[in-house]
């Protein structure tokens, strides 16, 4: 069949190694700017230039989605990256799963202070996820995002105090904004010392009675078997 006039004729774009890897690392943190995926793959600042044409062209054959920060200012936007639906069915045709709960059209709806919230949060895991590097004896056995908590909420029931000394059982539901379990390997101990932490990330949003109850919930979250 002939080519159309004018039209060029499109070729298919090879995914390397790297592009695979990236993938993956925005899957297991759900949202991630350049600077993060620069972090998580021990790379220099220098190479910031690189990343950022490797993920656009993540982007542009759809593999990624993307949408700008807030931006003030001269100089160009920062952009935050999430798994397409298309890198999505790619990686579970590699045995992936757990992906983000967003669709693409959720997340360019997704209101900035939770964003900018999510990346905080990421801020902490990776330096999480990064630690064995400096500390080889420690291991980070298992990693969970606020996004993969809400899939599977705790319910913890804790005693509340009344103003007039009453007291009543308050069922509140946990979700941590990250929970992650390490491992620490200790001289004469024939098993690594294990240590969950569980996130909660407050950035003054909060006010004073529902963050009493959250510490509430958390006392009872460390007291069940969940």
């Amino acid at each position: 069949m002939k080519q159309a006039p004018g039209r060029a004729k499109q070729t298919a774009f090879p995914l390397t190694g790297v592009d695979y890897e990236i993938l993956q690392l925005v899957r297991d943190f759900h949202f991630l700017t350049v600077e993060q995926v620069i972090r998580l793959r021990s790379l220099s600042i220098n190479s910031k230039p690189k990343v950022q044409i490797r993920l656009k062209s993540l982007f542009d054959n759809k593999y990624l989605d993307r949408r700008s920060l807030p931006h003030v200012g001269v100089g160009n936007a920062e952009f935050i990256y999430a798994l397409s639906t298309k890198g999505m069915n790619l990686l579970k045709e590699l045995g992936y799963s757990g992906f983000s709960r967003f669709r693409p059209d959720e997340f360019r709806r997704f209101a900035f202070p939770h964003l900018d919230h999510a990346l905080a949060v990421n801020d902490f895991l990776i330096a999480a996820r990064l630690l064995p590097d400096s500390i080889p004896q420690i291991t980070l056995s298992e990693m969970r995002h606020d996004l993969d908590l809400k899939k599977t909420p705790v319910r913890v029931i804790v005693e509340r105090r009344l103003p007039y000394g009453d007291r009543v059982d308050e069922k509140i539901t946990v979700i941590p904004d990250g929970w992650l379990d390490f491992r620490m390997e200790v001289s004469g101990r024939p098993k690594p010392r294990r240590r969950c932490i569980v996130l909660e990330l407050d950035r003054g949003t909060t006010s004073i009675a529902p963050f009493k109850q959250k510490l509430r919930a958390y006392y009872g979250y460390a007291l069940s078997e969940e």
